[in-house]
């Protein structure tokens, strides 16, 4: 069954079994798919590709570089995913330049406009640090939960850990345990 995936041309039934490679950490099987894909113009492999790059899966030289430049070419096809690492590199610093967080705010605020539950978690991320924004939890929340709330069913156990912690740093222990909870039986529906 898996030679039918790898010899059909269906890019996104090819996507498909390299997602399922990566999501079980299959990195080496997943990669060669990518590569594939991305040379092809498919955004999500190159958004997945460019995270190889980032993190040296798959044995890869780290090339922050080559992850920009895919990412890049995702963004312009208007992949969330991808601008959200985009920001994620300005915010971390991990480009050529300083750490430029509004930068990073400007590519979450790209994604956030597309629908993307990550992005208002990025942006909860920087009002609950108090970076770029003023320190505001009720503002993280508020983030936190529209991103649970648009989160696919396997995303949403991913969405309410970042609401529990925020509840814990409140001293809210009740709700961050009630709230950890949910997380666990979306984390258990999602497998």
């Amino acid at each position: 069954m898996i030679d039918t995936f790898r010899n059909n041309n269906d890019d996104e039934a090819l996507f498909a079994l390299a997602k399922k490679y990566d999501d079980a950490d299959e990195y080496e099987k997943a990669l060669p798919i990518f590569e594939k894909l991305a040379v092809k113009g498919h955004s999500m492999a190159q958004s997945y590709l460019g995270l190889y790059y980032e993190n040296g899966y798959a044995g890869l030289k780290v090339n922050i570089r080559k992850a920009f430049g895919l990412y890049l070419k995702s963004a312009e096809q208007c992949c969330a995913d991808a601008m959200v690492n985009i920001g994620d590199l300005y915010k971390e610093g991990k480009l050529p330049t300083e750490t430029n967080l509004a930068k990073a705010v400007e590519w979450y605020e790209r994604a956030k406009e597309l629908g993307s539950a990550d992005a208002l978690s990025a942006i909860g991320h920087l009002y609950k640090e108090g970076l770029y924004y003023e320190k505001d939890l009720q503002k993280a929340y508020d983030c936190y939960y529209e991103a649970f709330e648009k989160a696919s069913d396997d995303e949403k156990g991913y969405h309410a850990f970042w609401i529990g912690l925020l509840f814990q740093e409140a001293g809210q222990h009740t709700e961050a345990f009630e709230i950890s909870r949910s997380e666990e039986r979306f984390s258990r529906n999602a497998e």
